[in-house]
């Protein structure tokens, strides 16, 4: 009982950045017109151009701040569309997030003018990682060894601080049945 209170504690914090931004992201709703860098290693609240991070979008029609911003427009668009709906079996669709992650990967090796926005304040790699990091998360195919996958690279600090959003659910369950609350 002991070292299950003890894992379920553990989880319960590991994932709270995550539900966090999921739950108290205030941007939801509101779109951008500015090209913004914020939380640039935070995978949870990263703030990239105009379209990059979870529950941040641009404005209909405003244009992308970069490349990379433009992968990001391009997963907005696609969400919701029926490139995204479930497949037959019920499992989720990630063609609109296997796009994405192709699309950061080859942004990430370009050079010249698909450099980063003038007066972002993230390192390329920084956005890199934490989109990976996200879109990994999302598809359920995050544990990947070392973050090495055919469409993305991540290194071992970022993917340190995230954990799968489904942890959440059982962090908070055992929490309540073991009587933390």
């Amino acid at each position: 009982m002991e070292k299950a209170a003890i894992l379920s504690t553990l989880i319960f914090f590991a994932v709270l950045p995550f539900t966090h931004a999921l739950c108290f992201n205030h941007s939801r709703g509101m779109c951008s017109d500015v090209c913004e860098s914020d939380h640039c290693t935070d995978p949870s609240r990263l703030r990239y151009g105009k379209y990059c991070g979870v529950g941040y979008s641009g404005c209909k029609g405003a244009a992308p701040c970069d490349g990379l911003d433009a992968c990001c427009q391009q997963h907005d668009d696609c969400v919701g569309t029926e490139s995204d709906d479930l497949e037959e079996d019920g499992t989720t669709n990630t063609t609109c997030s296997d796009w994405l992650l192709k699309c950061v990967q080859e942004w990430n090796h370009s050079t010249g003018a698909h450099d980063q926005f003038q007066g972002s304040s993230c390192s390329r790699q920084d956005v890199v990682n934490s989109i990976a990091v996200v879109t990994q998360q999302a598809t359920g195919r995050y544990f990947y060894p070392y973050c090495h996958g055919h469409m993305y690279y991540c290194n071992t600090a970022t993917v340190a601080s995230a954990i799968p959003s489904p942890f959440c659910l059982l962090a908070v369950v055992s929490s309540i049945f073991l009587g933390f609350w």
